[in-house]
């Protein structure tokens, strides 16, 4: 093998090979960064769980050290050096627990909480004592030895779909397969979960779930699987010399990523609101797949951004995936050209049609590892991460699930569709009649399931790790989570809490972190927030450059629940000890995610047992951010940051524009420190700028169907002339017919909206009717041209196909909102006409009859769990199986 070079930045991979052990310390996701140059001493720390005694000497035969991260798993044949004497240490750091209780440390840089299930598995190998090893940092290879051979081994495995004579065939190859044992244990909890390896079901994934997805452009390509890069452990020590051994590292962090590889099949469907036909006004209406942001391409610009910028580490913040079962139809994966009605197929979660073969368990795990391990390697970035109440979610939902909880239905996630930039109405139709479905009622909440994230990117639940001048402490999740709950400002359906973190194990393991912050500044990081304001807040009210709220600190408030509207998604144990740390400013900086809205929190001056905290933008292009924080800030830290969701697009609320349901582009955020004095300098949010703004329309359609409407009572009207009254035909050169568009004082005024174009669309007698209304300012409506009143009046009348849609293309006078989003794309919509007679006498004494029309959205039953309500935004799925082949079975 060709030498490589040293660089500024090298990866180098441990492995235990030979003994029956497993190397604890580093794992792929809590790894071993080394600072030459800047390490107390030249010393590498490792953690060894092994079946019997540990001595230096099996650790200088069989502990094998890499360039690379290289699935063959190299080893060299030579020991690490010429004597052990001297150049390593092994002293027993105590015997594996399976309660997630105990803390297990190196000699000086990391200690951590085995998560349970890891701990279980190691047990039932009998592998129970644990031993902190260190040995001479001169052990780091400069290149690679010519002597290296492979520690993996080469098996048949089947890879791939393709398509062959309208079908899927399985294709198989030789794949490499690892020999450690922490490699074992992987492929048994593998197969205990997505079933044997040699599985013959036709639509499970390629490689039952043991090997990442090769990179396609900016997403994985998920018909086939990489055969050379197997789901097995890996053991990083990222070494870090010259420049890049700063003083202080930067970290960058993202979070909410929600993998969802169901949303790559989405994207491939031709639905269309209004289906004029192929060619015609595409556009007015396009096809929906073409307008979905899915989050796997999102997270891919995201990771790019933070992990090819200024950070030097970065920390993935949890909910690394929407669900552990998705939908996979190999037939449509390889399908360019797929009908709205396979997709719908494809998506089904009705009954028996939502089975272990049409949503199979894993996929998305698997494309989360494939990100990561590109870019991992392709950036020389190390990764740390932990986990979020997400990445245990079994059960699928539809992409607006609904729920009847007796007392009123609501719709829970409604923020799906505008996460993936959609409407209502596009979400539901690209889905299909399913929509609406949540499989769980309650909860898919299951914890045993944290054992694939435990087994494959790191055995630790919680971990702190010290680099030279910096804590980095990260906790996980927890067991459990709060749903509901009927005290204080947060009660029903609450963003979830989790209700038994801050654990005491974790705790401890943070305060001695913090006991130790003269020596390293305590940077904390965990997927449940400490300060996050619910959507409806703004970031910046009446144009200031914060918002505030106020906390109180005695930890009898904190026992009662009363939890309130800034401190969504927080956790409930320990409340008053963590606080009371923020407090006393004895933590430099918190890494949190999960509520999907960005935002940087600055303490304010204690008085008594309350606390203010200002909320601040981040975002570099907002001229009332603070992303550098002054040197003379009295109370410039601790920072408390949120970050926004790396792969759905993010809630954004900057002066209570779309009540709550603002959006913006995915991002993640990058965290700078001071190299003179250590402190923390700047908090920028980095978004995916490479995925397209938010949409306007979908703004609109979230504050028309979800808040409070964007029309006067909820509908246009219509206007008619009394020429035409009594007219059965078009006598009038002149317009006859006028619509108000009825835009509410919020709308029109306060955010300065205005429609663009209004146009009216329909079917009759097999051909579309298309009327574009201009502005007519002297009567404040919009005219229906003279030359198209039949058919205008077509559409009106048109009480036989429900067809009728507006498209109404808007723009804002106010530069932020107009600036911010896209107004480039027209908003579809549904609509009734409903006729309104009155009867008026004229100067003559006749009594004219006057016909006008409310032009509304249509209420329609969604299937959801519990009885069918009805909703405004449903689409007519029948009527579009029943009369449009695209739809039909």
């Amino acid at each position: 093998m060709a030498p490589v070079p040293q660089r500024s930045r090298a990866t180098v991979a441990a492995r235990q090979a030979h003994t029956r052990g497993v190397l604890l310390f580093p794992a792929f996701m809590t790894p071993l960064v080394y600072l030459e140059g800047r390490e107390a001493e030249p010393w590498l720390e490792l953690l060894i769980a092994t079946e019997r005694d540990l001595t230096r000497e099996m650790v200088n035969d069989q502990l094998k050290i890499s360039m690379g991260l290289r699935s063959e798993k190299p080893v060299s044949v030579a020991p690490l050096f010429a004597g052990a004497a001297g150049n390593i240490i092994v002293e027993s750091a105590g015997e594996v627990d399976d309660d997630g209780e105990d803390i297990i440390s190196t000699h000086s840089k990391f200690s951590g909480i085995l998560h349970p299930s890891y701990g279980e598995a190691l047990r039932a190998k009998n592998v129970k004592k644990v031993f902190r090893v260190k040995i001479r940092a001169s052990a780091l290879p400069t290149e690679c030895p010519v002597n290296e051979i492979n520690y993996s081994f080469r098996e048949r495995k089947w890879t791939e779909y393709a398509r062959r004579e309208g079908r899927s065939d399985r294709f198989t190859r030789m794949a490499r397969v690892g020999s450690e044992l922490s490699d074992q244990m992987i492929r048994e909890m593998t197969t205990r979960r997505f079933g044997a390896d040699n599985s013959s079901n036709p639509n499970s994934l390629p490689g039952r779930g043991r090997y990442a997805f090769p990179m396609h452009g900016n997403t994985v390509d998920i018909h086939r699987i990489d055969p050379e890069q197997p789901i097995q452990s890996y053991h990083p020590v990222f070494v870090l010399t010259g420049d890049d051994a700063t003083a202080y590292l930067n970290f960058g962090h993202v979070s909410d990523i929600h993998i969802n590889t169901r949303w790559q099949l989405l994207g491939k469907s031709n639905a269309r609101v209004i289906e004029y036909g192929a060619g015609q006004y595409e556009d007015e209406s396009p096809e929906i797949g073409g307008l979905l942001a899915e989050n796997n391409r999102s997270f891919h610009a995201v990771l790019g951004r933070v992990a090819g910028g200024d950070a030097d580490v970065v920390i993935v913040g949890g909910d690394i995936i929407d669900h552990i079962r998705n939908a996979y139809d190999p037939d449509v994966v390889l399908e360019a050209n797929n009908t709205p009605r396979e997709i719908w197929d494809a998506m089904n979660l009705e009954g028996s049609a939502y089975t272990q073969a049409t949503y199979p368990v894993g996929i998305d795990l698997l494309a989360f590892y494939s990100f990561i391990f590109d870019a991992m390697t392709r950036h020389s970035k190390p990764v740390f991460g932990i986990t979020g109440n997400h990445d245990c979610y079994v059960d699928a939902f539809g992409i607006s699930p609904r729920l009847n909880a007796e007392v009123m239905a609501s719709r829970t996630n409604e923020g799906i569709p505008a996460d993936l930039n959609l409407t209502f109405y596009e979400a539901l139709l690209a889905f299909g009649p399913s929509a609406g479905l949540l499989r769980s009622p309650s909860s898919s909440f299951d914890a045993d399931w944290f054992d694939w994230f435990h087994q494959v990117l790191t055995p630790f639940n919680d971990w702190w790790f010290k680099f030279p001048q910096q804590s980095l402490v990260g906790l996980g999740w927890g067991t459990s989570e709060d749903l509901i709950d009927p005290f204080g400002g947060q009660s029903g359906g609450h963003l979830p809490r989790s209700d038994d973190a801050i654990s005491d194990p974790q705790l401890a393991l943070l305060q001695q972190a913090v006991n130790g912050r003269a020596e390293r500044r305590v940077t904390l990081t965990s997927h449940f927030t400490f300060l996050s304001y619910i959507e409806g807040e703004p970031m910046n009210p009446g144009g200031a450059r914060s918002a505030r709220g106020t906390f109180r600190l005695n930890a009898d408030s904190w026992g009662t629940e009363d939890y309130s509207r800034f401190e969504m998604g927080t956790f409930e144990t320990n409340r008053a000890t963590l606080m009371n740390m923020l407090a006393g400013r004895q933590i430099q900086c918190v890494l949190t995610g999960h509520s999907h809205r960005r935002g940087m929190h600055l303490l304010g001056t204690r008085a008594g047992n309350e606390i203010p905290a200002d909320l601040y933008d981040t975002d570099p292009n907002n001229p009332h951010n603070m992303c550098q924080i002054p040197a003379a800030l009295p109370n410039g830290e601790p920072v408390i940051i949120v970050s926004d969701s790396g792969g759905p697009y993010p809630r954004y609320n900057r002066n209570n524009e779309f009540l709550g349901w603002g959006s913006d582009r995915p991002g993640g955020t990058l965290v700078k420190f001071s190299q003179n004095s250590g402190r923390l300098t700047d908090v920028r949010t980095l978004t995916a700028t490479s995925r397209r703004k938010a949409r306007g329309a979908v703004v609109m359609d979230y504050v028309d169907v979800s808040a409070e409407g964007a029309f006067n009572n909820n509908r246009m009207q219509t206007q008619r002339v009394p020429a035409d009254v009594n007219s059965g035909a078009v006598t009038s050169a002149a317009p006859v017919w006028y619509i108000d568009a009825n835009l509410t004082t919020q709308v029109h005024t306060t955010w300065g909206m205005y429609i663009e174009k209004m146009i009216f669309a329909g079917r009759h007698a097999g051909r579309w009717i298309h009327v574009e209304a201009t502005y007519n300012q002297p009567r404040n409506a919009f005219e229906v041209p003279a030359a198209q009143t039949d058919d205008f009046r077509l559409w009106l009348r048109n009480v036989l196909q429900p067809t009728r849609y507006v498209s109404i293309k808007m723009g804002s006078r106010d530069a932020f909102i107009s600036g911010r989003y896209d107004w480039g794309s027209f908003w579809n919509f549904e609509v009734l006409a409903q006729p309104i007679f009155e009867h008026h006498r004229n100067a003559l004494g006749q009594t004219i009859r006057y016909v006008s029309y409310r032009i509304l959205r249509p209420q329609r039953e969604i299937e959801i769990t519990g009885r069918n309500i009805s909703w405004r935004e449903s689409p007519n799925f029948d009527w579009r199986m029943a009369n449009d082949p695209k739809y039909a079975r």
